[in-house]
């Protein structure tokens, strides 16, 4: 059997990689997968799941305040660019009706095109690059340091830690009226931009300790080196950033006119503008 390029990826270990097929669970990855399928390693599909688990954040009359008193309202999209254009345009649309923007079974709302009901995107609230960079601090320095960051990779996988698993995955709107409507924080500052670097920070910073009983059992020389416990950290770690991503849009959003997902390390705490730290 032919093996996908995602699979093969040294990040995946071939033989180490287990995509499950209809369902959330049992997978292993360490690689965005962004096709939507109905699968383990689609963070798309992931974050569809993680939406309808948490129903409430996104349904009922959160979106009453769109477009109040109107028929139409102008919002941003995306659209697949020309060279030199922007990956964005402004659209007019209906001011939602009840339901209408609801995340459900019934609807196919946040599933395969991004622009549906509005433009969001799939966060990973521990992004790839700085899982990956935390991984490649085990290795750093040393001669055999790419060798070692296999290894660990190797570990991960073997105890089935999923990056992309719904647990890691946050659906969050682009556009700054409906995160407004939402109290929750857009993924990026703004349409233009492709990541969130202080975001980005932030995390790299919680990661930076993970790894230290990999370390100390490499240095003690023991024939098994736990993953375990890593893996108990990274999950935990998911988990703590959703409630403070959360609290963070309810906060800023009471005092603010834009918030962002870099708003959870800001560049500096200015007098009558807080900030919310994890």
């Amino acid at each position: 059997m032919s093996t996908s390029k995602h699979e093969s990826n040294d990040l995946n270990l071939e033989k180490k990689h287990f995509r499950a097929k209809k369902t959330t669970e049992g997978g292993r990855c360490l690689a965005p997968y962004k096709p939507y399928s109905q699968q383990s390693c689609s963070y798309r599909f992931q974050a569809y799941k993680q939406a309808l688990d948490e129903r409430t954040v996104y349904n009922g009359d959160k979106y009453k305040s769109v477009g109040a008193g109107k028929k139409k309202i102008v919002l941003i999209f995306h659209r697949k660019p020309a060279k030199g254009e922007k990956r964005w345009h402004r659209k007019s649309v209906d001011v939602p009706k009840p339901e209408a923007w609801d995340v459900s079974e019934t609807s196919t709302n946040f599933q395969r095109s991004c622009n549906k009901p509005y433009w969001f995107e799939a966060h990973h609230i521990i992004p790839h690059s700085q899982l990956k960079t935390a991984v490649a601090s085990v290795g750093s320095g040393k001669p055999n340091g790419y060798k070692m960051q296999l290894v660990v990779r190797r570990g991960l996988l073997d105890e089935g830690y999923n990056l992309n698993h719904k647990m890691n995955m946050f659906i969050l709107p682009m556009a700054t009226e409906v995160a407004q409507a939402l109290r929750l924080p857009k993924h990026l500052g703004s349409p233009s931009h492709q990541d969130h670097p202080r975001y980005n920070q932030h995390v790299e910073s919680k990661l930076s300790k993970f790894f230290d009983p990999v370390l100390e059992s490499k240095s003690e020389h023991q024939q098994k080196i736990k993953y375990k416990p890593v893996k108990e950290k990274l999950e935990k770690l998911s988990k703590r950033l959703r409630a403070k991503i959360k609290q963070l849009g309810k906060k800023l959003w009471a005092t603010r006119d834009d918030v962002s997902v870099n708003d959870i390390n800001p560049i500096k705490k200015k007098k009558g503008v807080e900030s919310v730290n994890v």
